[in-house]
């Protein structure tokens, strides 16, 4: 149900009560014709019209909002299945339905234990990686002081054997040493030679391979703090925490249940903000804009009036209702809203600050269109008017016809006509039946009670839409 208003909401009579005006004052005019003919034959006699007996009111400004009413229902921002993020069983269970949790609040524990004894286990495995890069960083160190030694003292044994050799070669040809001396030097100074060569290949061969070793002890390092990781890793999965703060909606698990990854242990939904939905026909769609406020209230705290801000508005009818869809999004600190909560929504689209304004009584419904009566020079002067909303119990907006000043009529005026004689009785909204009158305080003829509550939004015809 939507309805669209100002100030006070439409009548649900006010349709029934233009019908029920044109059919009196069909049947008004019929009366009145013979009533005229006698009176005009009296008139004739005495030489004077008859003078209907109205009371007057002058037209005013007032300032007018223009809202829209309608209900809508309170969502949820999110809606979470929370999974468990590692295989075991469930420990230590810390929710159950209706709880409120924040952030990162833990919700239970999958197999702790298991995946404690883990990380312990990947802790020490580190530990003895770390050792075992120690022990093969000191074993190469003591490799290269050794091999440095041995290659140290091959390289002076070939120098004295070159030198040697390199003596005893010049002595030969001044014929002091045999020829056999010299080739023992020559000898000795291969042999030299090539054991400095030997002891140079030996000592890298030894340094490349502690240099091995202790490149495994480093990569048996990052294998072990790998595995810690992914046991750390899976010992932080195995506690199942709040995503979001919010309201744990149904708990799926129990102390002891199995579970795998990625089977549902509870359903949480978001509660700060939440979202209002609501639908207005396509003709007020076009007048609502993002960034709009919007006011609402809910049966569970019908006295508070609550407020959210305009998000969206549906692009796309509803093919079935004719409906636009839009979203407003809640601020809901304090928790009193829930999602499912039925809401009656106000909007306010526009504003009018001098908006012509006369007495429901004053206007009259005819089969040519809404008119009503102005009082100029002792005569009733018909005009016809374009209405708007209704203002409060007693009055409605005239969009074109009338001006500020004007006098109008506000009783009687469902006995006249055109230009005829009008005798001004006062100014009161009702006239008693001494002044030949038989309007009802809060009834105007035609059968609708000024306190009858709003049910639709039909107005008069010639409604105005803002």
């Amino acid at each position: 149900m939507i309805l669209f208003s100002c100030g006070l909401s439409l009548r649900s009579g006010w349709l029934h009560f233009a019908v029920a005006l044109v059919a009196i004052a069909a049947l008004s005019g019929c009366g009145n014709s013979g009533g005229e003919k006698k009176e005009g034959g009296a008139a004739g006699k005495s030489g004077a019209a008859r003078e209907f007996p109205v009371r007057i009111a002058k037209v005013t400004v007032q300032p007018v909002t223009y809202h829209i009413e309608t209900v809508g229902d309170v969502v949820e921002e999110n809606t979470f299945q929370i999974a468990a993020r590692a295989a075991g069983s469930v420990q230590h269970v810390r929710m159950s339905e209706g709880d409120r949790v924040t952030t990162g609040m833990e919700l239970c524990r999958i197999d702790y234990e298991r995946y404690e004894l883990l990380v312990n286990q990947g802790q020490n495995a580190l530990e003895e990686a770390r050792a075992a890069v120690k022990r093969n960083e000191a074993d190469l160190a003591d490799i290269a002081r050794q091999t440095s030694s041995t290659v140290e003292t091959a390289r002076l044994d070939l120098e004295l054997a070159e030198s040697e050799y390199r003596r005893r070669q010049g002595l030969v040809g001044g014929q002091i040493i045999s020829v056999e001396d010299r080739l023992n030097a020559e000898l000795k100074y291969r042999r030299a030679k090539t054991l400095a060569e030997d002891a140079v290949n030996a000592s890298r061969t030894k340094v490349a391979l502690a240099q091995s070793k202790v490149a495994e002890a480093h990569a048996g390092v990052e294998a072990a703090q790998l595995a810690l990781d992914l046991a750390r890793n899976d010992l932080e999965r195995a506690v199942v925490k709040a995503p979001i703060a919010g309201v744990i909606q149904q708990r799926l698990v129990s102390e002891g249940d199995y579970v795998k990854t990625g089977d549902t242990v509870a359903v949480m939904v978001q509660t700060d903000p939440l979202r209002l939905r609501f639908t207005v026909p396509p003709s007020k769609s076009a007048i609502i804009t993002t960034n709009m406020t919007v006011r609402f209230s809910v049966p569970a705290h019908a006295q508070r009036e609550f407020s959210a801000g305009i998000y969206d508005v549906g692009a796309v009818a509803d093919p079935v209702s004719r409906a636009v869809t839009c979203w407003a999004r809640i601020s809901n600190p304090e928790g009193l809203l829930r999602p499912g909560n039925f809401a009656k929504v106000e909007l306010d689209v526009r504003s009018n600050n001098e908006a012509v304004v006369a007495p429901m009584t004053a206007v009259l419904p005819t089969e040519a269109g809404v008119v009503v009566y102005l009082v100029q020079d002792g005569r009733a002067i018909r005009r016809k008017v374009t209405t708007g909303v209704q203002v409060s119990g007693d009055a409605i907006e005239i969009v074109e016809g009338l001006h500020p000043g004007e006098t109008l009529v506000v009783d009687g005026g469902d006995s006249l006509t055109d230009n005829v004689p009008v005798r001004i009785v006062g100014d009161a909204v009702t006239i008693s039946s001494t002044d030949g009158m038989t309007s009802s305080p809060g009834r105007v003829d035609g059968g609708m009670v000024s306190g009858d509550e709003p049910t639709t939004s039909a107005s008069a015809s010639g409604n105005h839409q803002p």
